[in-house]
């Protein structure tokens, strides 16, 4: 069982952690997806944790909305992928977010998402070039860039309906 605190509510998951490489994080829950009218984007149904292998813990919550669209273009071709196609898609939904919310470093951020894929067993090979593309060719803040103000944060995620909090 995991407890999560976040915003004044404790979340309690019963399922169990997964990972396919357990040295990288864990996930908690499942990616669960609504794919959009628009062709490219998703939205995220259901809280989902990554807990990487320092401890912190990456939430995506519901309303979220999902697209890869911080995994440079050119990098597909080479990957032979699109954003939605691999294992590396569950780190996306963790990654886009905190790309919009700059809530982290973005070096930190890059780097939850290389661990996320590991986790989620994307091959290695492919991992490291995603990683690299996103923390070279990927967005970037610095570290007055970050935004921690919670109206913000709230914002972004839309009022989007976590278990608890309306």
């Amino acid at each position: 069982m995991l407890k999560f605190k976040d915003r004044n509510m404790e979340i309690v998951f019963n399922n169990d952690q997964w990972s396919y490489r357990p040295e990288y994080g864990w996930f908690t829950g499942d990616l669960r997806l609504l794919l959009l009218d628009d062709g490219r984007n998703a939205q995220v149904l259901e809280i989902m944790l990554f807990q990487d292998n320092n401890g912190v813990i990456w939430p995506v919550y519901p309303g979220n909305i999902v697209n890869g669209s911080n995994i440079p273009q050119t990098v597909w071709s080479w990957i032979g992928k699109s954003p939605f196609v691999g294992r590396h898609r569950i780190a996306s939904a963790f990654h886009d977010p905190q790309c919009v919310g700059r809530t982290e470093p973005c070096n930190t951020v890059h780097r939850m998402y290389y661990d996320a894929c590991m986790a989620a067993g994307e091959d290695e090979v492919v991992a490291d070039i995603l990683y690299h593309a996103v923390l070279f060719g990927g967005p970037k803040w610095g570290r007055n860039e970050i935004t921690v103000d919670i109206q913000d944060i709230d914002d972004y995620w839309r009022g989007a309906v976590v278990y608890g909090r309306l």
